[in-house]
């Protein structure tokens, strides 16, 4: 499997039919799921014995047998995600032969939710989600949270992604409100843009929370992480 290099893979699923990839794309998740599908191969087409032996080493295949079979990538496809701007985590797939994708995604506005995604049909389905008057203040509603990325330019140059996360009813983003600055930028670590409880009181209040996805973190990959050794101000 040859990902895009500017796509950071975090983790995978692999099912007897389907081949599943959580990656990044500039930061934020996408799940493609690739259609696996043997593919027989005759002995004769091998192009020496060399081959056919480093083959039989890979596939367990016998020096009796005129073919061997091997699994390929077919069709693949991007699952379409209540929105982009959350954290999503791989759920129990323990269904080797099954259709079944479940994963959990959390972002500002929804605390964290767990879904199932049936691979056959391509149909989204919620399975469980916390009740939001439970987790909100009597008066407060999540619809009214609004999330925005936009790019910040460093002093080199750079491109650095920064998560606005405000009250789409107080807040204009014209620098009259307050803003909460969430930033780490160290390991790899990704600083994910996902439901906080404690964030609830200062948007009541009209602030800004925004999350800084710098240089040293792993939100866009290896390099982004590199960067933060190279780069002197």
């Amino acid at each position: 499997y040859f990902a895009d290099p500017s796509i950071k893979i975090d983790d995978c699923d692999i099912f007897s039919d389907y081949f599943v990839a959580y990656q990044r794309q500039n930061g934020l998740p996408i799940v493609t799921v690739h259609h696996l599908k043997d593919e027989v191969v005759d002995q004769d087409d091998l192009l020496s014995r060399d081959l056919w032996e480093e083959r039989k080493l890979q596939y367990g295949v016998y020096d009796d047998l005129p073919f061997y079979v091997h699994t390929v990538i077919g069709d693949s496809y991007t699952i379409g995600l209540p929105t982009r701007l959350c954290t999503l985590s791989p759920g129990v797939n323990q269904n080797y032969t099954g259709v079944d994708l479940r994963f959990d995604l959390s972002s500002p506005a929804q605390p964290p939710s767990s879904y199932t995604f049936k691979m056959d049909t391509s149909q989204l389905l919620l399975n469980s989600a916390a009740t939001m008057a439970d987790l909100t203040p009597e008066g407060f509603s999540l619809e009214l949270v609004e999330s925005k990325r936009v790019q910040v330019k460093a002093d080199d140059g750079t491109l650095v992604p920064l998560t606005l996360i405000y009250r789409r009813d107080m807040v204009k983003l014209n620098g009259e409100n307050p803003v909460s600055m969430k930033v780490y930028g160290a390991y790899g670590h990704n600083l994910d843009v996902e439901w906080d409880a404690d964030d609830i009181p200062l948007l009541m209040e009209g602030w800004i929370v925004a999350l800084a996805h710098v240089r040293g973190g792993g939100d866009l990959g290896r390099d982004w992480y590199k960067a933060a050794k190279l780069y002197l101000p």
